[in-house]
Parts: C-alpha cells; structure tokens; sequence
C-alpha cells in the first residue's frame, strides 16, 4: 500500500526507491520483467500530457505547406476542370509539370470572374454602354445556368446505361419468337433490325465510322451530242449518249465513291464507310452535338476521252482520260443524323435549272414522239429533278442525347 499514490494509481518513484533498497538482483531471470517495467515506464509516466493526437507524425510527412498548394497552377487547373468551367471544360490532357503550364492559361478566367463580380462597378458613366454591359453580363449567366442544367442532365444514368445484359424471356418474348418461325424466310419488303445502342462507356477502343448505303437514283440527266445532217438550222439533229453516273460521299475531309453505273436510272446498292473523328477524341452527348461538319453527296458523270489518233494502234495500245462532270449534290448535317440514329429515303439532288450538254431523257422522249391529232389529253408531269435514294447511320449505334426536361 505504501507504493501506491494519492490517486490510488502505482507511484513508479517509490516503486524505484524500493528497488534500490531491496537490493534486487538485475541479472536474476525472475526480475527481468520488472526492472523492464521501470525502465520502460519510470520517469515519463507522471509527466505525460492528458491529450492524444491521431496523426501525432502529420507534420513530419507533409511534403510541402497549404499555401503551396493553393498556389499550384496545375493542381488549381485539375480543379477547375473537375468543377466544369466553361473555359476548362473541354480540356482533355493537362501538362505533368508546373512549368509547361502557360502562365496566362486563367487569364479569361479571371476576366470573366471581374466582369461577373457584382462588387466590381463598372468604369463606363455613359447609360447606354452600362445596359450593354450588363446586357452581356446576364447574357453570360443565363448562357452558364443552362449549360450547367445540361451538364447534370448528362451524368443522369438509367439501369440500362450501367447493367449491359440480355433481357430475360417472357411469355411476351416468346410469342413474338415463335411468329417469327411463321413467317416467310425471304420477304419481298424486308424491313431493318433495330441495332442495340453503345453507350459512351464501351467506346473506348472503337472506331466510329459514318455508313452511306447509296441504293439507286432515277431522272439522271443523260448527255446531249448534236449532230449536223445537211446544211443550215433544220439539218440539226439531237442524239441522247448513256450517262456513266456515280457518287462521291465526303465527310470531316474524308472522300469515297461507288463504282461507275449505265444509263439514267442506276442501281449501286453499295456500302461506304467514312470515319467518325470528334473533337479531342471525346465521345459524350455534349460532344457530339457540338459536330458542325456535314455529310456531302455529289453525283457525277464519268467521261472516258480517247486520245489515241492512230487507228492502227488502237488493238494495242490505250490511251484515255476520264473526266468529270457534277450532276447535283446534297448536304446532310450531322446533327441530323445522330438526332434521328438513321436516315433513310429518297432526296431530292440540289442542280441548276439548266446543265449544258445534258437534258433529262423523259423530256427528249416526250418531244420525240409523234402527236396524234385531235388528241388533246394531258400527258404525265415531268420530273425536273434528280432523286437518290440512301440509308445513313452509324457504326457501332450512338444513343441519342435524351430530350432537355424542363421542370415547370
């Protein structure tokens, strides 16, 4: 009792005093564990603090202070992405050391953080450059809130964007399996099976790439060679030549073509693959609708000029140059296609009202023909245009952004 405190606690001084005093042996086995408890526990024990750390060797391992932190360009510009500002937005790759950062890289963010402070009065006394600029500031704003609204409207994923699996059968499912078996093995109008949507997710990877299916086109103009049978204006005689007509899809500077058809009504049915290449290689909804390229179709005719003079060298030798003349053309936006997922129909080809050297072979026919008298039917509408039927989409499928709810 006598080593014990006032507290009740053990008293490790006159746990020691007694020590010294018996006289024990430090060498003896049996006391090992005790003179280890004083060494261990002596003169530290009355003077530990009543508080504990959790972290007590934070400050030795902090690399560098709070303030050096705050001040890190780079650090500062990983943080300004993540929070979605209009000027960092987009920006994919950030340098790796400080110093490949350029120095006015926050510059316009800066100026659009003066501009926006209402704190800031501004410099102009004039009343009508106050309402301009406040005018362009609220314009801002406005321009901010619904780009910011968009942007949260993107990260909204349903089950279907994060689970990719097959769906369950059910009595529905199978009922429609089963019609399936019924039906005829080569319809005579097939109809086209709906692809499954790739989400942005499982892009990585992938090449996109843009597929035209230019079907058939109809009411090609055909050429128009003059040949003189006699003297003066009335020897003149018309003689329609077969066009050789195909067309050139080009798409972000990328250009192919089908191969060459006969005659004003030809039938391709040829597949071209043009490649997809967004900005910064970034495939998200907000992305792709920021495309302003458009897809261009252009039909032409191919000329085969022979320059070979010499007859008698003609069964060995060939000598030709190809030409081409445009016919008409189209223009689809992108937009348009990966708004709708597809695009199919027949369109109708822009061209000028009169080619020269060209005529549509319903109007030479309509001429050619002989009247019968009295006969004073109508006949058929000709067609001034030209028409080309295609199917458009894309490979693998996009899903479309989904449409901007407003809440009212």
């Amino acid at each position: 009792m006598a080593l014990l405190g006032a507290e009740g606690a053990l008293d490790i001084e006159k746990l020691r005093e007694w020590a010294e005093k018996s006289q024990l042996d430090p060498n003896d086995p049996s006391n090992a564990s005790f003179f280890y408890f004083i060494k261990n526990a002596g003169m530290g024990f009355n003077t530990e603090p009543n508080y504990f750390r959790l972290d007590p060797l934070q400050v030795e391992f902090d690399f560098c202070k709070m303030e050096d932190l705050d001040t890190n360009s780079r650090l500062r510009l990983l943080w300004l992405r993540d929070q979605g500002e209009p000027e960092f937005r987009g920006l994919r790759i950030v340098p790796l050391r400080e110093k490949e950062i350029p120095k006015d890289v926050f510059k316009v963010y800066e100026k659009r953080l003066m501009s926006t402070d209402p704190h800031v009065e501004t410099l102009s006394s004039d009343q009508l450059e106050f309402h301009r600029d406040w005018g362009q500031q609220f314009l801002q704003k406005v321009r901010q809130r619904v780009l910011k609204q968009c942007h949260l409207a993107q990260q909204h994923r349903q089950l279907q964007d994060i689970v990719i699996e097959d769906q369950v059968p059910d009595i529905g499912t199978l009922g429609l399996t089963f019609m399936k078996w019924l039906q005829p093995k080569r319809p005579l109008r097939p109809t086209r099976r709906e692809r499954k949507k790739v989400t942005m997710q499982n892009l990585a990877g992938q090449e996109v790439k843009v597929i035209v299916n230019v079907i058939h086109a109809f009411e090609v103009p055909v050429r128009k060679d003059v040949d003189t049978v006699g003297g003066g204006q009335q020897g003149l005689r018309f003689s329609m030549v077969p066009v050789r007509p195909f067309v050139e899809v080009s798409f972000q500077g990328v250009s192919m073509r089908t191969t060459t058809a006969e005659g004003a009504n030809p039938t391709w049915n040829q597949n071209l693959q043009l490649p997809l290449k967004p900005p910064n290689g970034d495939y998200s909804p907000g992305n792709l609708q920021s495309i302003q390229d458009s897809l261009y179709l252009h039909l032409f005719d191919e000329i085969v000029v022979d320059l070979l003079e010499d007859d008698r060298m003609r069964e060995t030798n060939i000598h030709q140059r190809l030409e081409r003349n445009w016919l008409g053309s189209l223009q689809i936006p992108f937009s348009t296609l990966y708004f709708n997922s597809r695009i199919e129909g027949t369109f109708k080809l822009y061209s000028p009202p009169i080619l020269l050297g060209y005529e549509k072979e319903s109007h030479h026919r309509q001429f050619s023909v002989l009247t019968i008298p009295g006969d004073n039917q109508p006949g058929l509408p000709q067609r001034d245009a030209t028409f080309l039927s295609l199917f458009i989409t894309v490979q693998p499928p996009l899903n479309p952004p989904e449409p901007f709810k407003v809440p009212c």
